[in-house]
């Protein structure tokens, strides 16, 4: 799977927003009208501003980082900056890395571009949870003596 089959698969399943989570930025929301999307800077970079990470929906995934000067590129870019904690001046040297980044967080297979068999552990707990979010009935606990 290339860059662009990623780029472009990303926008049709509308996955930014998964990938910024993973990359643990946080205040992650949609703006102008779903083409921008706005996030904070993960802890370690310690920003308050909640849009200094802007990646936006259209074709290439163009990202920018804005309280540092001279960084611009694409999602890959702000993935090998963030994650992978490449020197401005290098952010290639960890191209490869970002995209099996995103391939193996959307459990996609990194050749054929479908989607791999990935065992979700979880999911029984998800299922429960969501069941008792739904079902949920409040009683009171015996008073003891």
């Amino acid at each position: 799977m290339d860059a662009k089959e990623i780029k472009k698969r990303l926008l049709d399943e509308d996955n930014i927003e998964k990938v910024l989570e993973a990359l643990q930025c946080e205040h992650i929301k949609r703006e102008q009208r779903g083409k921008l999307v706005s996030a904070q800077l993960p802890g370690k970079f310690q920003s308050d501003n909640k849009r200094a990470v802007q990646v936006y929906a259209m074709d290439g995934v163009p990202a920018k980082i804005r309280n540092i000067s001279g960084f611009s590129g694409d999602i890959f870019s702000l993935i090998s900056y963030l994650e992978f904690d490449s020197p401005l001046d290098d952010l290639q040297a960890t191209f490869r890395d970002s995209l099996l980044f995103i391939t193996e967080l959307m459990g996609w297979s990194a050749s054929t571009g479908k989607n791999s068999s990935r065992k979700d552990y979880v999911a029984p707990l998800k299922a429960l949870a969501s069941l008792s979010r739904k079902y949920a009935e409040r009683l009171p606990n015996d008073i003891l003596d």
